[in-house]
């Protein structure tokens, strides 16, 4: 709850930035100072009952350092060492690892209780997707003896009565796989190495492609609703 609880608050800076109606911007602002105040109470529960694993400690710099070799950049280097991963880096990369390992668990839910084949099938889809997210991430810190930050007390139940139509798991799908392509797209923009540009570039265009079969499956069901068209006819006169 705590991931979609910050999620929300992006949006919401998002709609801001993005309204001009005073009582718009106004409701935006409340909503997002609402979803502050839970996302810090969720985000305690999680810490206190141990849910939630705290990201990994770093040493308190006490100096300055400015790059000075150009080789900060590389990934790839065949005769040398590449430089260890920066905390910025490791903090989308451990943001990646979270929310895809609720991901896979998300999706095999879904996929346990949807009714529709061809709807089932795309949540098995997005399972192993989520699972090569995290199998690529895993790859980069662990070739940096980086330890690996994990969720505990994830778990699933046996039933599959859907709790929820396959109209409305996918739609959730598609939001938060967008939520997904965000993120990644951040980690890729403000990473400096290029080996992990490569990858979080690549996770972007499987996670593209992914939403891109939502939106067609959601279209041929009749479950994808039009927004307001910007056509003459809408414009005030």
């Amino acid at each position: 709850m705590y991931g979609v609880k910050g999620n929300q608050m992006g949006l919401y800076t998002l709609h801001i930035a993005t309204s001009y109606r005073n009582d718009i911007i106004d409701l935006y602002r409340e909503m997002t100072n609402v979803t502050q105040k839970y996302y810090q109470k969720f985000l305690n529960y999680a810490v206190d009952e141990g849910y939630y694993p705290l990201p990994n400690l770093i040493n308190v710099p006490t100096t300055v350092d400015f790059v000075s070799d150009i080789n900060y950049t590389k990934g790839y280097r065949l005769f040398s060492d590449k430089r260890e991963i920066n905390t910025i880096e490791f903090s989308y990369l451990n943001q990646s690892i979270q929310t895809n390992t609720v991901g896979m668990m998300l999706m095999t839910g879904f996929a346990q209780t949807a009714v529709h084949t061809d709807v089932k099938d795309y949540f098995i889809k997005g399972k192993e997707l989520s699972k090569d997210i995290l199998e690529g991430t895993y790859d980069i810190l662990i070739k940096d003896d980086i330890r690996v930050p994990t969720i505990h007390g994830l778990s699933l139940t046996r039933s599959n009565i859907p709790p929820f139509s396959d109209k409305l798991m996918m739609y959730l799908t598609f939001l938060l796989s967008n939520f997904g392509l965000g993120s990644q797209g951040f980690g890729a923009g403000f990473s400096l190495r290029d080996d992990i540009n490569i990858k979080l570039g690549l996770f972007v265009k499987d996670i593209m492609l992914f939403i891109r079969e939502n939106i067609r499956m959601m279209i041929d069901n009749g479950w994808l609703e039009e927004p307001p068209r910007m056509s003459v006819n809408n414009l005030r006169e």
